[in-house]
């Protein structure tokens, strides 16, 4: 495809340079293992470490998510207990992750893009364990992260999304041609670059670059991304989570029908499976949505 001079001109490099460092304790966030008998020991040490990480945990056992805000807990031991390990860990890895480009575009694009990405990685963790995949956690983490290119460019140009998605509409083509005409790139090789900048292990980022090639594996994890990400775009996920809330990629997604195809022939998974997988997607959203909101607010 031509793209104009402009386009594949841009400095990636220095549009990452204006977005804050990712604190290296994101890194190490990924390598802690739930099954280790000191794992909430790491990570308490890890969130401590963070004094505004530690500060939002409270603040989301303390609320009225969890039911308790008449009881108010003092430790963060007794915060992560009152949470559960593997949400604590969720939350974390999340905001780590998320604030250093959400921190650079407007509220409600943060919101929306936010409530986008932990819908993606519920979808991708149900997925993979539906698919009997061999680390349901890890699929998460790929979820949450791997639409974040489309933050870079919203970094680098305000409203390219809606510029991408009106193509899209338009000229009757893809999100990646619609990409590749505004900006000479496409978001998952945008992101994968920010990830690697960022010494997310390759192992990860090589899903998230690949979950568009037209020979996917469907054994893969980049498969299960794929899969997620349509299951996320879906008319009822949307309907359902994103009352009076804009979803940017709500066009880019595939109708009932290609999407029940789609997970059919590619990932051998039913219409029940896929509406089974829709219905807890949608229940740990709305449970964890209070909970995300305080801990993505920028302190």
């Amino acid at each position: 495809m031509q793209v104009s001079t402009e386009t594949t001109a841009i400095n990636w490099e220095h549009s990452f340079n204006a977005i804050p460092a990712l604190s290296p304790l994101a890194i190490e966030l990924l390598s802690l293992c739930l099954d280790d008998d000191d794992a909430q020991a790491q990570l308490v040490r890890i969130v401590e470490s963070e004094p505004a990480l530690g500060a939002r945990m409270m603040g989301v056992a303390n609320s009225a998510a969890f039911g308790n805000a008449g009881n108010r807990l003092s430790t963060l031991t007794a915060a992560i207990n009152r949470i559960g390990l593997r949400r604590s860990l969720q939350l974390a890895v999340a905001v780590l992750f998320g604030h250093p480009v959400q921190s650079k575009v407007d509220t409600r694009t943060r919101e929306a893009f936010w409530l986008h990405s932990l819908t993606l990685a519920f979808a991708a963790q149900e997925i993979a364990r539906v698919k009997h995949r061999p680390e349901p956690h890890a699929a998460y983490f790929l979820g949450l992260v791997h639409d974040m290119g489309y933050m870079v460019m919203e970094v680098y140009r305000p409203g390219v999304l809606g510029a991408i998605v009106s193509r899209m509409e338009t000229q009757q083509i893809s999100a990646q041609k619609a990409e590749m005409l505004e900006l000479g790139i496409e978001h998952q090789q945008l992101g994968a670059r920010l990830l690697r900048k960022w010494k997310v292990p390759e192992s990860m980022v090589a899903h998230i670059e690949n979950h568009h090639s037209l020979d996917i594996d469907p054994d893969s994890d980049a498969a299960v991304l794929f899969g997620a990400e349509q299951i996320a775009r879906s008319g009822a996920i949307v309907a359902t989570l994103y009352a009076g809330l804009d979803h940017p990629f709500n066009a880019m997604g595939m109708d009932a029908l290609g999407i029940e195809f789609f997970l059919d022939q590619q990932l051998s998974l039913s219409g029940d499976v896929v509406a089974g997988i829709q219905e807890k997607i949608i229940q740990e959203v709305e449970n964890l949505r209070a909970s995300a909101q305080s801990m993505t607010t920028t302190p």
